[in-house]
C-alpha cells in the first residue's frame, strides 16, 4: 500500500487548485478579522456621536449669536482703535517734550556743579578753585560781621 501512495502522481492543475483554495481560505479569514475590527470601530464612532449629539447641537444653535458678537466687537474696535492711536501719538509727543526738558535741566545742573568743583586758572601764582573761593569769601564776610558786631557790644 505504501508503494501505491508513493507512485501516485499529482498534476500541476490539481496542485495549483489546492494552493489557491488554501490561499482563498486564508484571505477570507483575514477579511473576516478586518471586517470585525471595522465593525468595532464603527460602533465606537456611533457611541461617540450619540454622546456628543446634545453639546454639538447647542454649539451649532449658538453660532449665529457668536457671529453677531464678533461682528459687534470688530465694529467697535474699528471705531475705537484710531482714537486710541491718536491719543497714544499725543501722549508720546508730550512725553518726548518732557524728557527733552528734563534732559536739558539735568545737563544745566551738571554744568553748574562741574563749574563749582572744577579747578580754575592760576591767579597770582595760586591755583584757584571755586569752592575754595566761596569758602574764602564766606570767611571774610564772617570776619567782617563779627568785627562790626563786636564793636557795638563794648
Amino acid at each position: 500500500m505504501l508503494a501505491v501512495v508513493l507512485s501516485a502522481q499529482i498534476s500541476v492543475d490539481v496542485l495549483i487548485s489546492v494552493l489557491l483554495g488554501i490561499a482563498g481560505i486564508v484571505a477570507l479569514v483575514f477579511l473576516i478579522i478586518v471586517l470585525a475590527r471595522v465593525a468595532g470601530m464603527l460602533k465606537s464612532v456611533s457611541d461617540t456621536l450619540k454622546t456628543s449629539e446634545e453639546p454639538l447641537t447647542k454649539a451649532i444653535e449658538q453660532l449665529p449669536e457668536i457671529t453677531d458678537n464678533v461682528n459687534k466687537l470688530i465694529k467697535e474696535a474699528s471705531e475705537t482703535v484710531p482714537n486710541m492711536l491718536h491719543d497714544a501719538e499725543s501722549l508720546t509727543s508730550s512725553v518726548t517734550d518732557t524728557v527733552s526738558s528734563v534732559s536739558d535741566a539735568a545737563g544745566n545742573i551738571a554744568q553748574t556743579v562741574a563749574g563749582f568743583t572744577a579747578p580754575k586758572k592760576t591767579m597770582f601764582g595760586i591755583k584757584s578753585d571755586t569752592m575754595e573761593s566761596v569758602a574764602q569769601v564766606a570767611s571774610i564776610v564772617y570776619g567782617l560781621v563779627t568785627r562790626f558786631t563786636g564793636k557795638k557790644k563794648r
